[in-house]
């Protein structure tokens, strides 16, 4: 049980007919959990460095504007930020808040976890809705992760919402390799067939 456990954890790699290995290390983010990727990155024993590569008040997408539930006309932070595991970059994140929840925010504000600069604007982060999809790493993601194109990357798009439902914030984060996603998955009840 410890070994199918271990298994199931990604920390050992089980081979019918040969042994049970140490896996490569990697991060494990539990697909269902909502935490800061700067909380997974050192909770699973790494040094976390976040550079900011842009912080910008522009105008959000028509799709962005409809997610976050504001106006295309109202303004909107836009940041793009790499996260580092002992010097390794290992997320690209490109992401959108409405500027009337972060006003006065400055660049010094965008420091650290994303979750705490929306806690110190006095947003509480209750909970996130999202997609998830392979896709092939180019452009900014490609540079940013220091991959080639066409690399396989892991986009998770979230739209982070607050205490009373409003939307904080539209997050595309791009995982590479370095990333596992343990899940556990429960079978629902199934009625058995007529005869």
């Amino acid at each position: 049980e410890a070994l199918q456990e271990m298994s199931y954890r990604g920390h050992i790699n089980r081979v019918h007919g040969a042994g049970s290995f140490v896996s490569q290390r990697t991060i494990n983010y539990g697909i269902d959990e909502l935490a800061s990727i700067s909380e997974i990155i050192c909770a699973n024993g790494y040094q976390l460095k976040i550079e900011n590569i842009l912080l910008d008040i522009t105008r959000p997408t028509q799709r962005q504007a409809e997610l976050l539930h504001i106006s295309s006309l109202e303004p909107v932070y836009h940041v793009q930020r790499i996260y580092y595991a002992d010097d390794n970059p290992v997320v690209f994140e490109n992401a959108v808040y409405p500027y009337s929840i972060l006003q006065g925010l400055d660049e010094a504000g965008f420091e650290g976890s994303t979750f705490r600069f929306l806690e110190q604007c006095g947003h509480t982060v209750k909970y996130s809705d999202g997609w998830v999809r392979a896709i092939s790493a180019c452009g900014d993601p490609a540079k940013a992760l220091q991959v080639a194109d066409n690399t396989p990357l892991l986009l998770v798009e979230t739209v982070i919402a607050g205490s009373d439902g409003h939307a904080l914030g539209y997050v595309q984060d791009h995982y590479t390799e370095w990333f596992d996603f343990p899940i556990h998955r429960v079978r629902a009840a199934v009625t058995p067939a007529s005869p």
